[in-house]
């Protein structure tokens, strides 16, 4: 991980490893927090690429006087699974590393804690809301356009490289906006 930042790592299958983006020097530890979201149906293929995705990132340009939390779940997750082989061959691809995971269930807990939450589709947005209607404001698609990040699960290698260069640019302008948010003090 570069020596920056710091993986915690909780003792129950349910909790997923959590990042904190680095602090600069001299920065408050009651700096502003964010904690971020990302889900799919599994929780072994596309949130955990956002997950690291949204980590190489911040790894790289640490945000100045916030405190970023990122998370990943799935909406039909098989507990405890790892992310696939290709997950961690595509983040090599684009230059981030694989994260510590383990497949988790998003539950409405995470929702509510989260500060944004990215899906990966329009379906699982749906299973979202489902799950607190309330939140509709923070439950946003990964993809700014509105597209669907279709599942590479079985399509093979090439599949996962363009998923993961594909989730890079929208993990960014995503990052971006609620990092921005966050400074001007609007809406995530």
């Amino acid at each position: 991980m570069h020596g920056l930042g710091t993986i915690q790592h909780y003792p129950t299958s349910n909790q997923l490893p959590q990042y904190r983006a680095p602090m600069p020097s001299g920065s408050p530890s009651n700096s502003p927090e964010v904690h971020l979201l990302f889900v799919c149906t599994g929780n072994t293929c596309r949130s955990p690429m956002a997950h690291a995705i949204a980590q190489d990132l911040l790894i790289r340009t640490p945000p100045k006087g916030l405190r970023v939390h990122i998370d990943s779940a799935g909406t039909g997750a098989e507990v405890g699974s790892p992310p696939s082989r290709e997950t961690a061959e595509a983040l090599a691809s684009v230059g981030a590393e694989p994260i510590r995971h383990r497949a988790q269930q998003v539950t409405r807990a995470m929702l509510e804690s989260a500060t944004a939450v990215y899906a990966m589709t329009a379906s699982h947005r749906k299973v979202l809301l489902s799950l607190a209607p309330d939140l509709a404001s923070k439950i946003h698609l990964v993809d700014p356009q509105g597209k669907d990040v279709a599942d590479p699960i079985g399509r093979g290698v090439e599949v996962y490289r363009h998923t993961a260069a594909a989730l890079r640019d929208m993990v960014s302008q995503r990052l971006n906006e609620v990092l921005s948010a966050q400074t001007t003090g609007g809406p995530a």
